[in-house]
């Protein structure tokens, strides 16, 4: 079964999105912090990761160009959501500047995370990870925004 890496420093926040992507069908691993996701993401191969944007000892800023510019090639695509309480379409815009693939605002629904989840899985089939180039060096899904 494909999983999904949660990252997020509130573990009511963890428990909840753990059951939603469970009832969807996949399982998942959860962290605590930046620095927990980064090893776990080099450890194991996952669908996609949630991240929460506040977290200690690594912000989500900070592990999505950790992913971005300093993982091997097979692991530096995998898609990555932020998870922010933060709804102000500037910011969102921002992130996916930053190299995230969509976003989660809290709080969120069943819906909002199933599709999330559906909309990354269907834009990260047809992606291309060379921006046409053949040199390797596109991310994510390249800032296209889900919602």
């Amino acid at each position: 079964m494909k999983k999904i890496l949660i990252a997020d420093d509130d573990e009511f926040t963890q428990r909840i999105l753990s059951r939603i992507i469970e009832q969807l069908g996949y399982d998942s691993d959860q962290v605590n912090d930046g620095e927990q996701l980064l090893k776990h993401a080099l450890k194991e191969h996952y669908l996609m990761i949630i991240s929460d944007i506040e977290m200690p000892r690594k912000s989500g800023i900070e592990v999505i160009h950790t992913i971005r510019n300093d993982f091997p090639n097979s692991l530096k695509y995998v898609p990555v959501i932020a998870l922010t309480g933060h709804k102000d379409s500037e910011y969102i815009k921002i992130l996916l500047k930053e190299g995230f693939d969509g976003h989660i605002s809290k709080p969120f629904s069943t819906k909002d995370i199933e599709e999330c989840i559906n909309d990354t899985i269907e834009k990260s089939k047809n992606l291309d990870h060379t921006n046409g180039n053949g040199n390797g060096n596109g991310n994510g899904l390249n800032g296209m925004a889900l919602f």
